[in-house]
């Protein structure tokens, strides 16, 4: 029996009707201190089975030389690969809150584009001229966590300067440790900034360009 029923998987098949061109879920787990690594791939293969543009590849971090051509230092990640210019990827199991949204940029990678953020905005991503990575530290209980990874995935979607990190903040302890996570969502960018909850797309981006130029 897999992780999703029935019913769920014809609503998510319906869904990937909008899968427009190939993407490609690159998945990285590891052997220990994994608990959830067996769960996610299942998932990964499963949401390949649903539409026949959408394909599984499964890589063991000991694969360094691949893990290297992916910037991967750590398990488990999803990387969504797709016509998105930058570098989106969730690490942990995108489940609850997190779980739709996560289906909705593999539509957008699909595309290349979204219809959430106004051309203006767009336009403002694409001026980050500069490398970007972004770290946005989550739960899946947190009903405003999504907010916050959209608009980092597709920040990395139309600029691939910018590389979009989502982490599990309680399968990654060590990390949110690291920067002092107490609350999310919490994005840090380039270890110089950092934004405490959702925030507007136009204050993330403005603030980014004026501070990290």
């Amino acid at each position: 029996m897999g992780l999703l029923d029935e019913n769920t998987k014809a609503e998510i098949k319906e869904l990937f009707k909008g899968i427009e061109q190939p993407v490609k879920l690159v998945y990285f787990y590891k052997d220990n201190d994994c608990p959830y690594c067996s769960q996610i791939g299942e998932l990964v293969d499963e949401l390949a089975s649903l539409s026949p543009k959408l394909n599984a590849e499964k890589h063991n971090l000991n694969e360094k030389e691949i893990a290297k051509r992916y910037g991967i230092d750590r398990a488990p990640v999803i990387i969504v690969e797709g016509k998105n210019k930058g570098k989106i990827r969730f690490f942990g199991i995108p489940s609850g809150h997190e779980f739709g949204p996560f289906l909705m940029t593999i539509i957008d990678a699909s595309r290349g584009d979204t219809d959430e953020l106004p051309k203006e905005l767009k336009d403002m991503i694409k001026m980050i001229d500069f490398p970007v990575r972004l770290l946005v530290f989550i739960t899946p209980q947190c009903p405003y966590c999504p907010l916050s990874v959209r608009l980092a995935h597709l920040m990395a979607l139309f600029n691939e300067n910018i590389i979009a990190d989502a982490v599990e903040a309680v399968e990654y302890g060590a990390w949110a440790t690291k920067y002092a996570v107490r609350g999310v969502p919490k994005t840090v960018v380039n270890d110089k900034l950092e934004f405490e909850g959702a925030h507007p797309p136009d204050i993330v981006i403005t603030k980014i360009l004026r501070e990290l130029r």
